[in-house]
């Protein structure tokens, strides 16, 4: 320690202030004994402010900005290298005063001018963050709150950029005069009135401001009724039309109500948790209201909403929802949170690491309840109201909003509302009339040209909302938009967080003005100015296309909403014939008799979900619960049936032995449902069940190693076009029987191991998934195995002798993969083969050891490859080849010992190969002579080459130029020809074709005899034997061969052209 003397008395008595950091108030600048910061100490107060601090009472009296200040900095604020020391001693905080250069005014005590905080010029984010510090004002304490002496009920000062961003882009339509005539109906005890105006009910400076904001000039319809019944502190259940403005109705007088009670407790629980924990800025929050919505896009768009209307309050929104960063929304909620948005899964998480309490909750609003409940959220909505500490029903206000009204939420409305009001407006589950609904027959062949008519209709500009049935479909529509040129994005559930955030806000700002959704963006989305909702595919069920239609025409303004309707619609006929009359619109006559035929026909069929009602019964005791809307299965089933089809409902969840004991069962169809989950044991009972099908379930991403439990006579199993990444290896063991395996179009990486030593196993389709190898073990033990499909799938690498049990196999699809080169011994064992599909691949080049093993292959694709060359002998041991296919590949020619032997080719495609111009056909002539098949070579004209395609050949003259085959007179005749060409052309035709073939061959080349014949036998030929020359029985090789065979050393000669 130094022992200088220092000549320093405001230094030495900030020294000796040091000493005593509880010594009574100062009362003037710089004479007041409290704590100095060390590395203020020995130093001079600043010359132009009166001094240091005013401790608890005074402060600088001239301190910038008619400071206020009980403590901290005054005048022009602390030195640069002390701006972030704050005077935690005194009992308002932290510095009063800014610097000069500061876009600040206070971060801590109070002022007069109740700026915006220190973070305010860092604005929001895109992402939903909430503005940081943009709707506090002056005495804010360290987590940007006010302490709770301060009037909530008073505005704070305006934010003109917050206030811009904020309000600039809101929409409320050019027509609300039609909401009066919407029927509103209001049932329970003692309902308060509803309001006309805004005006009609006491809100506040605040909420009223920010409704001017808005440009709200009446309230809707929702509006009238739920803001009195909710200010009246009344539970609600309220069901009315989307995009009818539900949103403001719960937040207006809720947000009223806290600016007017202001935080209560829960601001002190905050700050007990906080120190309890031993940081401040780690504390749990007790938000004094709650809205949980089902989908993260409705949480953020509720989240904006609530934003606008906490607007220069001292009520802080905040967010949290899954898919996102969890660490930066806890960190946003550390900051404070007074209104939370959630969604269920993400708030049971939140509370159970002790980020969110729930004690003084006083506000519960659950939107789309229907919609929560529809995706299985009820256990976690169950033990966040009734399992926490949430205060009970009665001392909670706690309100329902929805667009329909089912059974579920009916009890769910018991368990969590109190003497509630239900309300209706207008009927429950129906459209605006602001939207003007078409309905059109669009076969599924015909979608796409219909689409891309809609949308050069609609314009460019304007905003179109494109509803499909599922993500792959969604993602599939989308690149066939961008193809043709339109700027487009989707939206689903396979897609992240931040990509689908980031569509939509391509779509609302107008970038891609075309969005292309599954249902996952059907509920609550709000998205202003879409002009056009098309419903590509119609959803199963008439809820489900009241809500997509609402996308359009809310809260005033008018939409189109255009659906495609085929046969595959008929179950939602009557119901929407029902909502286009309620509505007021057009409806063609076709929907009008289909619906009549629809009822006609539910005499029998029934839509009950009893038994009795609901199954229809045929020959055989088949029972047909199709497009039933089925949520969950009968509770039986006739003992005696033998088939059971539940295809296209709404099933979820098969619990065990869902069916019971059904020993005559021998198919169950499951297709088109959502089922996400099945037990293990669920088919225990159907002991006899040969056929099963589980296809087109998006929602089945597993599968337990007993889901089949039971089922040991199982011939057939169909789980394509589900979201399966695995399935067990042991899965099959008690289906021994199983001959039959489809699981195309699933996220397979790998072929799975529950195939291996399958030995009954005849057929496996496994196209369009994402298998990447084919491994040498992947299909050991399928000694059976006739037909294997891996087509369209990212199959790059083959390991040697991969396939060598395979010695049955017939029918082998590999194409369209990422092959580039096959093992030596590929195909080997593979002697039954009957087809080979390698087209769509990357191949190079052709090994002469390829195809040594396949004896009895009769049909090789190659095509759609890069094949630059083929190796001699490549083909010399398929001797049953008969069809060929080279097409589209980077050939330039071909030698003729490529080809040796194939005697029964009859079919051969080379088009679209780059061919050298004077690449002539002379090594089919040169193949035919080296096995002494022809002596001599006659020539003849062009048009003897009857049926062959001559878009894809063209005749080149001596001199090299190329005659286009247009140029030719296909109607000259044929110039004699030696009749010892025709006993040479049949002995070639004898060793090449079958037997049944060669009559017709020689009627065919009876024609080519004498070209003066030709007339006087035209008459005598009968159609067949004209059909000889030109159709199925001489093919395209046939034909070339023929061609080498009769053109001699004239003016033309016949050459493969570059296509």
């Amino acid at each position: 320690m130094s022992h200088v003397v220092i000549d320093n008395p405001h230094g030495l008595d900030q020294q000796l202030a040091a000493l005593d950091l509880n010594s009574a108030d100062g009362q003037g600048g710089g004479t007041g004994r409290r704590y100095i910061p060390p590395h203020l100490r020995n130093k001079d107060a600043p010359k132009d402010s009166p001094g240091w601090d005013g401790g608890r009472n005074n402060g600088f009296v001239n301190g910038y900005h008619d400071n206020r200040s009980n403590g901290g900095y005054g005048g022009r604020g602390p030195p640069r290298n002390d701006r972030a020391f704050g005077n935690f001693d005194q009992k308002d905080g932290n510095y009063g005063g800014a610097p000069r250069d500061a876009s600040y005014n206070s971060f801590g005590g109070r002022t007069d001018r109740s700026k915006s905080t220190f973070f305010n010029d860092r604005g929001t984010s895109s992402r939903g963050r909430y503005e940081r510090g943009g709707y506090s004002g002056g005495g804010s304490n360290r987590w940007g709150e006010d302490s709770r002496e301060e009037d909530w009920s008073k505005p704070t000062a305006p934010n003109e950029r917050l206030e811009n961003e904020l309000f600039s882009s809101g929409n409320t339509g050019i027509n609300f005069e039609k909401y009066d005539d919407i029927p509103v109906e209001a049932t329970g005890s003692n309902c308060p009135p509803h309001i006309e105006s805004f005006h009609d009910v006491e809100m506040g400076e605040i909420v009223m401001g920010n409704i001017n904001l808005t440009s709200y000039t009446r309230p809707t319809p929702v509006q009238k009724y739920a803001i009195p019944i909710i200010k009246s502190k009344r539970d609600l259940m309220a069901c009315a039309q989307t995009g009818s403005g539900k949103t403001a109705a719960f937040l207006l007088p809720v947000l009223s109500q806290i600016y007017t009670d202001g935080p209560g407790e829960a601001l002190q629980a905050s700050k007990s948790n906080g120190q309890e924990n031993g940081r401040y800025g780690r504390r749990k929050q007790y938000p004094l209201s709650l809205v949980l919505a089902p989908t993260r896009e409705l949480a953020l768009q509720i989240y904006d909403e609530a934003r606008k209307f906490a607007y220069r309050s001292r009520v802080r929104p905040c967010v949290v929802y899954g898919g996102a960063d969890i660490g930066q929304q806890i960190r946003e909620l550390e900051r404070g949170c007074h209104l939370l948005v959630a969604t269920p899964g993400r708030l049971v998480d939140m509370m159970e690491r002790g980020k969110i309490g729930l004690d003084y909750c006083n506000y519960l609003i659950l939107d789309e309840a229907d919609r929560m409940l529809d995706m299985g959220f009820e256990p976690q909505i169950r033990r966040i109201v009734e399992q926490d500490t949430m205060p009970p029903k009665g001392v909670r206000q706690t309100m329902m909003f929805s667009a329909t009204f089912p059974k579920e939420i009916q009890i769910l409305a018991r368990d969590f509302l109190d003497d509630y009001i239900f309300l209706a407006v207008g009927r429950v589950g129906s459209t605006s009339e602001n939207i003007t609904q078409k309905v059109v027959w669009v076969e599924d062949t015909d979608k796409r040209s219909f689409l891309l008519d809609l949308l050069n209709a609609t314009g460019k500009e304007s905003l179109t909302l494109v509803f499909v049935e599922t993500k792959k479909g969604a993602d599939a529509l989308e690149d066939f938009l961008y193809r043709e040129g339109y700027a487009c994005t989707s939206i689903h559930g396979d897609r992240s967080q931040r990509d689908r955030e980031e569509a939509l806000h391509q779509f609302r700002s107008g970038r891609c003005p075309i969005l292309v959704a599954t249902a996952v963006a059907a509920r609550g989305l709000d998205i202003s100015n879409v002009k056009h909702v098309i419903n590509f595919d119609l959803p199963s069920d008439i809820e489900e296309y009241v809500h997509r239609i609402g996308r359009t025409g809310r809260v005033g303004n008018l939409g189109l909403a255009t659906s495609f309707f085929n046969d595959k619609n008929s179950n939602i006929t009557k119901d929407l014939l029902d909502i286009l009359v309620e509505a007021k619109q057009e409806v063609p006559s076709w929907l009008e008799s289909l619906a009549y035929e629809h009822q006609h026909k539910s005499t029998t069929r029934g839509r009950s979900k009893s038994l009795v009602k609901n199954i229809r019964k045929e020959k055989s005791c088949s029972v047909l619960c199709d497009r039933s809307g089925l949520s969950e299965l009968p509770r039986e089933f006739p003992c005696e049936a033998s088939a059971i089809n539940l295809d296209k409902n709404r099933l979820k969840f098969l619990s065990e032995r869902a069916f019971g004991t059904l020993p005559s069962l021998r198919s169950l169809s499951l297709d088109h449902n959502n089922i996400s989950f099945i037990t293990p044991g669920a088919f225990k009972g159907l002991s006899n069940l040969l056929d099963l099908k589980m296809a087109h379930n998006e929602y089945i991403s597993y599968l337990h190693t007993r889901t089949f439990t039971g089922l040991k006579k199982l011939v057939r199993l169909d789980v394509s076009d589900c979201n399966l990444f695995n399935i067990p290896d042991r899965i099959f063991i008690e289906q021994p029987a199983l001959k039959e395996l489809l699981c195309f179009q699933n996220n397979f990486r790998r072929i799975p191991g529950a195939f291996r030593g399958m030995e009954n196993l005849t057929h496996i389709y496994l196209e369009r998934n994402k298998v990447e190898a084919v491994a040498y073990n992947s299909l050991l033990g399928l000694g059976s195995l006739r037909y294997l499909n891996l087509q369209e799938n990212r199959i790059n690498v083959i390991h040697d002798q991969a396939f060598q049990d395979l010695v049955r196999l017939e029918n082998f699809y590999m194409n369209d993969n990422l092959l580039t080169d096959l093992p030596r011994l590929a195909f080997k064992g593979l002697s039954r083969l009957k087809m080979l599909n390698l087209g769509g691949n990357l191949l190079t080049n052709v090994s002469r050891t390829w195809f040594s093993d396949l004896v009895e292959l009769e049909v090789l694709y190659l095509d759609r490859n890069q094949l630059l060359h083929i190796e001699e002998g490549a083909f010399e041991n398929l001797t049953s080849l008969i069809t060929l296919h080279l097409n589209s590949n980077s050939l330039s020619g071909l030698p003729f010992p490529v080809f040796q032997p194939v005697y029964f080719l009859a079919r051969l495609y080379l088009f679209r190969n780059p061919w050298e111009c004077d690449c002539s056909l002379e090594w089919l002539k040169e193949w035919m002579e080296s096995y002494k098949l022809v002596r001599d070579v006659p020539c003849a004209s062009p048009s003897s080459v009857a049926g062959l395609d001559l878009g894809e050949v063209a005749f080149a003259r001596v001199n090299g130029s190329c005659v286009d085959p247009g140029e030719l007179n296909l109607t000259t005749a044929s110039p004699p020809v030696a009749s010892t060409t025709e006993n040479r052309f049949n002995s070639l035709i004898s060793k090449m074709l079958q037997q049944e073939l060669r009559e017709e061959m020689g009627n065919g080349t009876e024609s080519l005899r004498n070209g003066t014949q030709l007339e006087a036998e035209e008459e005598q030929l009968s159609a067949g034997s004209r059909a000889g020359v030109t159709g199925q029985s001489l093919l395209c090789v046939s034909l070339l061969w023929l061609v080498s065979a009769l053109i001699g050393p004239s003016d033309v000669h016949v050459c493969l052209y570059c296509t």
